[in-house]
Formats: structure tokens, C-alpha cells, sequence
């Protein structure tokens, strides 16, 4: 067992500076051994500040308890309670493994009990057994997870979906925050939707139209779709309500058609990889997170642009069924460790675990312009896109000798605004471009619009995105990055990475993204 740290406390170097008189406060350690009283300075960052015959001391509000009238509203310190409603997509790895990482860096020890197959606690524990957190994990679909938060039965939901509209106004009416806001939302990871077929299946590709005509059965054998003459058996897994509902939204909604009778959702997601990577007839629904062994088809566009589930693209959002994971908290009072555990799963160790549960980051990876050929190939050849060549000429030349960064920044239509996402990101890049190997390294913040509109003022609508995301850059570094190490361009139309036949399509195209060079 990893005991307490005692050596917590620090006496900062120098006199102290005067201050108001204030009561004195007594802060006590977990396990009762060390204690020391002095008048509050301030509380800030989950750190008490107190005047004490030993200096100016900073202390960790998580590892004492604090007592006297001047003591800040917190929750309990002791025994801190944290229940957790999670869809079964996190309960398994992730969410083990984050509270194993609180653990480590709260010097404290975890133990996993198992209750029931569909739930499970964890506990972290202080020295000598001292309760110190209890972590409660409670295995539920979306919608019930939030009505769970809304009535106070937990303090945090996992959620494999944005809380919606609905949801949010329900949440500010009762006076429990804005669940968009910043404070609350918590964007942690992403994945994908993907259509897994066997690596012995001879269909690479398949249309968003013939997805859905072979999940609603209107095409029921391989050979309808160039394949062999084999017949079509579908799949969903068991434990992928999440994961049916969105393919519900995003494809079969749209078409208004609904899953075919003929669908099987007897097995596991485990079950299902192995079972269809074996059988050259099958196709199945799986989240990107759960396919190791099955082979995702790619998935083409109205217009012809083929789009494929790896890493680059889901975290670009440039693959079409790519989606957001997110966890959400209200304004009521916050546990200490909930905090840091929100915190830890921003950080590069809670991005790690992201990756070790089969998610993709919101770290950066890159690709050079060859990865982009395809798209290329249709920004050129497509009538549509006849208007747009002057400016497809001008971004090939910028880019040509560059490298693209999978971070990329989407719109509302007409808008130059940005989400939780896009604010959390830009304060990533900002931390790149500080880093000493991108010394020297230009930074082009490329502007895109969708095609709705005069091409001129789509140049400058993508000129001025490109603009707003160098200056959100720019803030979050405080002065630390040379703002001519930053360039910023705008396209307008050109180099579609969706069609525009569509508003989903255009969400993709209004976009800036990052290239360096």
C-alpha cells in the first residue's frame, strides 16, 4: 500500500506579507497525526494559504480537514462520497484505471469491489485503512444517467453522447448550471461508429445510402453491393444501446427507416468482433474502441469522398460518424477528488488511459499531404467545386511541404464561435508550440467554409475562423508564444472533406485546420 505522504506541507522562503486580520483555522491531516492552526490567507486552487509559526504555508485541500469559522464551503473532506453514472462503455477499463490514477497521486491506495455484473465501487483508502473517498459506479443508459444527476443521486455522468438540448434548459431551469458550459462539460476522448465486416470480405467501401439499406434490410446478399453471393447477416451488440441510437440519429433517421427485424443482438461487442472477423457474410455495428479483430469497411459519401475510421480522422471529425465523449457535473458543491478527477483526465496521464481503453485522445497525431489525395482529387474534379480553383491552387502551394495536425476546429453556420472542444484544444496547441522541438516550426491555421454562399465572402468568412482560433492560441499561451511564429489563411470553399449536399456534410467543411511547417 502506497501510505499518506506526511512531508505535505512547505514553507515558502521569505516574510510574510501583511494581511487583513482574519480567525485562525485548524487544518488536521487524514489520518489525525499531523496538525497545525494559523489564520487563513486564502483559499484558491484547491489550496489552503494560512499564516502559521512555521511561514507561509500551502497546503493540499484533499489531504486535511479543515476547521474554524473562516474554513471554505466544501464538501465532506473525509470520507469523500463520489457516485458515478456511467454507460457500460467506460465502466470495464476506464474508469477503473482513472481512479487507480487518483489514487497513485493522492497518496492513497485503491480497492476495486465488484457488486454486480452490471456495476461496481471503488474505494480509495488512506493510511491504516482511513476511508478516504468512496467511488460509487453505476452502470446506466445516457438518458437515465442525466435524470440521475438532475435529482442529485450522482455527482458526474459519463456520457457516450452531448447532453441535449432538452436536458440543458431542464438543468438551467432548476438552477443546477448550463450543462454546455465549460464549468460542466468535460470533453475527455472521442471514437467512431464503424460497420465491421470479415478481412475475407471483398467490399472495401460502402455508401451512407447502402449502410442503411442493409441495416433497414433493404439489401440482404454482397452481391447487390458488388460482393460475392453470400447473404447478409446483421448485427448489433448487446451492450451497444448507446451505440444503436446514434446510428438511429445519424443515418437511419435520416432516411426514415429503422433497424431491420432480421438484426441480431444477442452478443457482446467482445463477441461480435471475433464472430463477424470469421464469418465473410457478416457485418455488425461497432464503436471503433471494441473492433480488433473485424475489418471497418470505408465509408463514401454522396459525392464520392471516401472516408476511412483510423485514428487521424476521428480526431479530426473528418470521418463522418465520429462522435465526442464527454463527462458532465452540475454547480452544486463539488467533492475535492471529483475535481482532481476531472483534472487528471485532461492531462497527458488521463489522455494515456484514454488510449489504454481503447479510445482515441485528444492528443495530436499528423499526415502529410499524400493522405489527403483523394480529397484532392474530388476538391478538383467536382463541377461544384469549378469556382473554387484559384483557391485550391493557393492552399496545394501553402501546404505542399507541410505536415497536418489531426486537431482541427469546426463551426455554426456562419459563425466564427467556438465550443468547450475548440477552447480546450487551442490551449493544447499552445502548449505545443511552447514545447523546445517546435522551435522554429510555423504554425498555418487554415480557414474552410461550406459552399453555401458567394465564394468572396466565404474567403473572408474563412479567413476570420482562421483569425479567431490564432487569437484563442494566442491567449491561452499569456504571452509565451511569438505570435509571428502563427500564420493565418482562408480558402473559402475549397478542399471539401464532406459533401455539401447535406447540413451534416457542411458541419465538416466549416472548419479550420492546423498544418506546420
Amino acid at each position: 500500500m502506497v501510505t499518506l505522504n506526511r512531508c505535505f506541507w512547505v514553507a515558502q522562503a521569505g516574510l510574510l506579507a501583511a494581511v487583513p486580520a482574519m480567525a485562525e483555522v485548524t487544518l488536521e491531516s487524514m489520518d489525525r497525526t499531523i496538525r497545525v492552526s494559523g489564520e487563513l490567507i486564502k483559499f484558491e486552487n484547491d489550496q489552503y494559504t494560512i499564516a502559521s509559526g512555521l511561514g507561509e504555508l500551502v497546503i493540499d485541500s484533499d489531504k486535511v480537514t479543515c476547521s474554524g469559522e473562516d474554513c471554505p464551503e466544501l464538501a465532506d473532506e473525509l470520507n469523500q462520497l463520489i457516485r458515478i453514472a456511467s454507460t457500460p462503455a467506460f465502466t470495464s477499463e476506464l474508469l477503473p484505471e482513472l481512479m487507480e490514477e487518483l489514487a497513485t497521486q493522492s497518496d492513497a491506495s485503491l480497492q476495486l469491489v465488484v457488486q454486480q455484473t452490471i456495476s461496481q465501487s471503488g474505494l480509495i483508502l488512506g493510511e491504516g485503512g482511513l476511508l478516504y473517498g468512496n467511488f460509487q459506479i453505476q452502470s446506466s443508459d445516457t438518458s437515465s444517467a442525466f435524470e440521475k444527476l438532475y435529482n442529485g443521486e450522482v455527482e458526474i455522468v459519463f456520457s457516450e453522447r452531448r447532453a441535449t438540448n432538452a436536458e440543458v434548459e431542464r438543468f438551467i431551469d432548476a438552477g443546477l448550471g448550463n450543462l454546455n458550459d465549460p464549468e460542466n462539460e468535460t470533453i475527455f476522448g472521442q471514437d467512431a461508429l464503424a460497420a465491421v465486416v470479415s478481412p475475407d470480405n471483398p467490399v472495401k467501401s460502402i455508401s451512407v445510402a447502402q449502410t442503411e439499406a442493409i441495416f433497414s434490410g433493404q439489401i440482404s446478399n454482397w452481391s447487390e453491393i458488388g460482393g460475392t453471393d453470400l447473404p447478409i447477416s446483421l448485427y448489433v451488440p448487446s451492450d451497444g444501446g448507446e451505440l444503436s441510437d446514434y446510428f438511429t440519429r445519424a443515418i437511419l433517421d435520416q432516411n426514415f427507416s429503422s433497424f431491420s427485424p432480421n438484426v441480431d443482438r444477442t452478443r457482446s461487442s467482445d463477441e461480435l468482433d471475433a464472430l463477424v472477423a470469421s464469418q465473410p457474410g457478416a457485418i455488425a455495428l461497432l464503436s471503433t474502441a471494441d473492433n480488433k479483430l473485424a475489418r471497418p469497411v470505408r465509408l463514401a459519401s454522396a459525392c464520392g469522398i471516401i472516408s476511412e475510421p483510423d485514428t487521424f480522422a476521428i480526431r479530426s471529425e473528418d470521418y463522418p460518424l465520429s462522435r465526442r465523449l464527454y463527462a458532465y457535473t452540475t454547480n452544486r458543491v463539488s467533492p475535492s477528488l471529483l475535481r482532481r478527477m476531472i483534472t487528471i483526465m485532461q492531462s497527458p496521464k488521463g489522455q494515456s488511459i484514454v488510449t489504454n481503453a481503447g479510445f482515441v485522445s485528444l492528443d495530436s497525431e499528423t499526415a502529410t499531404l499524400d493522405a489527403f489525395g483523394q480529397q484532392l482529387a474530388y476538391s478538383l474534379a467536382a463541377p461544384e467545386q469549378s469556382g473554387e480553383l484559384y483557391n485550391m491552387q493557393q492552399f496545394t502551394r501553402e501546404v505542399l511541404n507541410s505536415e497536418r495536425l489531426s486537431t482541427t476546429f469546426r463551426f455554426s453556420s456562419g459563425s466564427s464561435q467556438i465550443d468547450n472542444k475548440a477552447r480546450a484544444d487551442a490551449i493544447r496547441l499552445s502548449e505545443l508550440l511552447e514545447r523546445p522541438e517546435y522551435e522554429g516550426i510555423e504554425m498555418l491555421l487554415i480557414g474552410f467554409t461550406d459552399s453555401i454562399g458567394k465564394s468572396e465572402l466565404n474567403t473572408v468568412l474563412s479567413r476570420r475562423r482562421a483569425a479567431q482560433i490564432r487569437d484563442e492560441i494566442l491567449a491561452a499561451s499569456a504571452g509565451r508564444i511569438d505570435p509571428n511564429t502563427i500564420t493565418t489563411l482562408g480558402f473559402g470553399a475549397a478542399s471539401p472533406a464532406a459533401c455539401n449536399n447535406d447540413e451534416d456534410g457542411r458541419q465538416i467543411n466549416r472548419r479550420v485546420e492546423i498544418w506546420l511547417r
